[in-house]
């Protein structure tokens, strides 16, 4: 595949990615029935998770400076250690959040959030296969930029785990409640 095939390659899944997020956003701002319903023990627990991701950024972003003062160099790009650190603090509101039944509304499916989950996951790992192929993730030394949708699909990867996790313990949970 030459260097051409790879840009309009790259190029298309990006427009449609735009196209595909222009139109939930559109679509998400008309349709209200869209929009989570949570109630006030749901809203606490997320305030907590938001104050949890929050602390998680702020100690990255330190260990990240205090790293850069003692000399010590993170074979990453600048824009790769800066999503990184927010890709953490997202995991850790995710997963918080989703611990304490406080990230899918009353009104939503868990269904249709792991479905948006798998067309994103897959709208990052086919330019992550391209970059793979063409061996763009590592250029001198240094982790490029281009690694970042294996970050961004390995955050979706394991933001699912742990809503289908918690699924299946809730189930479970039910299932033995109602044996007894």
């Amino acid at each position: 595949m030459n260097t051409l095939n790879v840009v309009l390659f790259i190029l298309l899944v990006v427009g449609v990615s735009a196209l595909v997020t222009i139109a939930l956003i559109m679509l998400s701002r008309t349709n209200h029935s869209l929009k989570g319903e949570y109630d006030e023990r749901q809203q606490l627990m997320k305030g907590k998770a938001f104050r949890a991701a929050f602390f998680t950024g702020l100690g990255y972003s330190l260990l990240v400076f205090l790293l850069d003062i003692v000399g010590c160099r993170i074979p990453m790009e600048t824009g790769l250690l800066i999503l990184t650190g927010g890709m953490i603090s997202l995991v850790v509101y995710v997963t918080i959040a989703i611990m304490n039944d406080a990230y899918i509304g009353l009104n939503e499916k868990l269904g249709s959030t792991l479905g948006l989950f798998a067309v994103c996951g897959v709208m990052n790992i086919i330019p992550a296969i391209t970059n793979i192929r063409s061996g763009g993730f590592v250029k001198n030394g240094v982790l490029t930029n281009s690694f970042a949708n294996v970050i961004i699909f390995a955050m979706l990867f394991i933001i699912s785990a742990v809503l289908v996790i918690k699924h299946c313990v809730m189930n479970r949970g039910e299932e033995s409640d109602e044996e007894s």
